[in-house]
């Protein structure tokens, strides 16, 4: 649940005009002290104490207020446990009033986030007790023992479970609140001792919107929970699948993330308990009831409600994601089997699609998947739905299946398998995203065989552009058992092509992953090394280039390297005199292969002395191969040796602006955040007249 930052003018007018300007004056010279920090412990426990001994005298009349709001938040994260208990006490008279309030239940959830700091291990000395009073069914008791446990503990405890007793006899209420079932997803992750990912369960209007303060989630660490937190959590969740009209619940945008979070937590806590409530997500979901001639129907009908919704859509997500093996199978046979092109060409269902396959870990299943989907990949291509292919290329590479066959499905749907001239061109078509007919700008059949293909041979159009989702495949394919074909038509990109996709935001990734490769060999890098001859100082001038062109250095053998310094050394004027370049220049070394081009050399075998111990520390021997074991022992040698630079040589200095991860993370396509408006076009494709 996250809300803008903002002035104290603004929203809510009613509200913020029963907090008088004496008050807001003193929380904003609060937020100015929080600000400004405290020279010492004492002086930040003095101030907490005096504006907590306030704030709970008017707790639930300042936390209306959208300005007063967010500064009791940040108070929140640096209380202490007196604190917190006192702020709990403050709002406990009407846990309705503070958890439905726009404002009001941010502070809530923070208070609630807080509690997995202050339960230490006394707390598994507690358990609810059932009581057989109306007013009070659950009671906190302590067990028999040893264990000292504070009263401050216990009270805490007590006003948790309190709030938590208020959710379960008002569970209808609080779960299709806007509000509220945001503290109720709180209450069932302190309960289940499990911070449930914001990317998992938010809305995609929140994921999409841009957030001006990333800390403003309230979050806590992973951590044991008591019994007494366990039992509650049951009790909570059991009334929650046993609710009336739970079918209406799963696409409700409230109730349907309290839903998944229930899910999550419970399976880590009970598995079985987990598996029980997926199956009766699924009887509910009306995923099995589908009443329709799959054949008859239109393709909108033959696929279940439930999927087709925005927020039921991820629900079925969060349901294949936590099945097992058994029923991973049984969710595939009766829900998607013999209608994979209508998910992959839905608008929403084609998310659910593309989590089946992510989730799909069996080599069977995927290969009859695979086989259904093969028949329809310029299909899927049409409608702009470049995600789905991008997880059947990332599942071939992680099940190891159906790399070639895939390969040549890719080539098929970009019509650049046959002829087979045509093959070598399949980088610059993924790159760009546009068939064979588009890019060399072909009209139909008829006119090409009229004029003998000299459009084409009279223009040969250049790369120019890199298309986001094109960058993925690519950079998948260049990791397949066999990328030969691959890497031969990179190899074929002219170097003003080359440099394109080097200093692109996508492409560099590609060049990235060409060096990065394990089924390509030093032969194949040295190749494309000679092939970028003269763009390296481009490169290192280019804020996606120079940081390509570390890269590159950080794969490259001390001859590679030699062949790329000669290059920069040729304009070092330029490099040194450049914004980014002068930082190549520096990491590098240019200056000491110019004039010490020994020393250059002792500097460059020393690093790489450095990188294969640390990536002995990082890969343990017993994961590797005999003859890898023994190459490695080779290598290590003289490890009993300094490895200190001396005072003339150089220490890397981070690009400004510089990523440390290499290569664009592939589970961010799944994610619904309107990335494909960044994927510098759709699939492209000649329109027959």
């Amino acid at each position: 649940m996250s809300r803008k930052r903002g002035s104290f003018k603004g929203q809510d007018r009613g509200k913020q005009s029963r907090v008088d300007d004496h008050t807001i004056n003193y929380y904003k010279r609060v937020s100015e002290t929080l600000k400004e920090g405290f020279p010492s412990d004492e002086e930040k426990d003095l101030f907490l104490n005096n504006v907590v001994s306030q704030l709970a005298e008017e707790a639930t009349h300042v936390c209306h207020h959208p300005g007063t709001s967010m500064i009791i938040e940040d108070l929140i994260h640096i209380c202490q446990l007196h604190h917190v208990l006192s702020l709990f006490s403050a709002l406990k008279t009407d846990w309705y009033s503070v958890g439905s309030d726009r404002f009001a239940s941010h502070v809530l959830q923070a208070l609630v986030c807080t509690v997995p700091k202050f339960v230490s291990k006394c707390a598994f000395h507690f358990k609810v007790s059932h009581s057989d009073g109306n007013n009070e069914e659950d009671v906190v008791e302590k067990t028999k023992g040893d264990i000292t446990i504070s009263e401050e503990e216990n009270n805490l405890i007590g006003h948790f479970l309190d709030l938590c007793g208020f959710v379960k006899e008002q569970l209808s209420t609080c779960l299709d609140h806007v509000y509220f079932s945001h503290i109720m997803r709180a209450v069932l992750q302190v309960l289940g001792g499990t911070c449930v990912s914001e990317k998992v369960l938010r809305s995609r209007l929140s994921r999409t919107r841009k957030k001006e303060d990333d800390g403003s989630e309230a979050r806590f660490d992973d951590f044991e929970v008591p019994p007494a937190f366990k039992k509650m959590f049951k009790r909570i969740s059991k009334n929650i699948f046993h609710i009336e009209n739970f079918s209406v619940h799963l696409s409700n945008p409230s109730s349907s993330p309290v839903i998944q979070t229930v899910l999550l937590i419970s399976k880590k806590l009970d598995k079985d308990l987990c598996e029980r409530y997926l199956r009766k997500t699924i009887k509910k979901s009306g995923l099995l009831t589908l009443q329709i001639d799959p054949v008859a129907a239109a393709d909108s009908q033959k696929l279940p409600p439930i999927v087709k919704d925005n927020v039921g859509s991820f629900l079925v997500e969060q349901i294949i994601s936590l099945a097992n093996g058994s029923l991973f199978g049984e969710i595939y046979k009766e829900i998607f089997k013999g209608r994979l092109i209508q998910f992959a060409s839905h608008p929403s269902a084609n998310y659910v699609l593309q989590r089946l396959l992510t989730s799909c870990s069996d080599k069977q299943w995927f290969e009859e998947i695979f086989e259904e989907l093969s028949l329809y990949m310029e299909d899927i291509l049409a409608v702009n739905h470049f995600g789905v292919i991008l997880v059947l290329a990332e599942a071939c590479l992680r099940l190891g299946c159906k790399q070639e066959k895939f390969r040549n499905l890719l080539m098929q749907a970009f019509h650049c398998y046959e002829p087979e001239e045509r093959r070598s061109k399949i980088v610059p078509l993924l790159a760009s995203c546009s068939t064979y007919e588009v890019f060399y700008h072909i009209e139909d059949k008829e006119s090409q065989e009229a004029k003998g293909e000299k459009a084409k041979e009279n223009l040969v159009p250049l790369l120019t552009e890199i298309n986001y989702h094109g960058s993925l495949v690519l950079q998948h394919l260049l990791r397949f058992g066999n990328p030969k074909l691959v890497t031969a038509s990179l190899l074929e990109l002219k170097p003003v092509e080359l440099q394109t996709m080097a200093c692109d935001p996508c492409g560099s990734h590609v060049i990235d992953t060409y060096f990065q490769s394990p089924t390509i060999g030093e032969k194949g890098r040295e190749t494309l090394i000679n092939r970028m001859k003269g763009l390296f100082v481009h490169l290192a001038c280019s804020k996606s280039g120079s940081r390509t062109l570390e890269n590159i250095w950080k794969a490259a053998s001390i001859q590679q390297k030699s062949i790329i310094s000669e290059d920069l050394a040729r304009q070092e004027v330029k490099l040194r005199s450049d914004k980014l370049g002068h930082y190549i220049h520096h990491n590098f070394a240019i200056n000491h292969y110019i004039h010490r081009r020994n020393d250059w050399l002792k500097i460059q075998g020393t690093d790489a002395k450095k990188r294969k111990l640390f990536q002995d520390i990082l890969d343990p021997s017993d994961k590797l191969s005999k003859k890898q074991r023994k190459e490695k022992k080779f290598e290590n040698k003289g490890k009993e040796e300094s490895l200190l630079l001396k005072d003339d040589q150089i220490t890397t200095i981070q690009l400004p602006g510089s990523k440390s991860k290499a290569e664009v993370k592939t589970s961010e396509n799944s994610e619904r955040n309107s990335k494909s408006s960044k994927s510098g076009g759709k699939f492209r494709v000649k329109e027959k007249k």
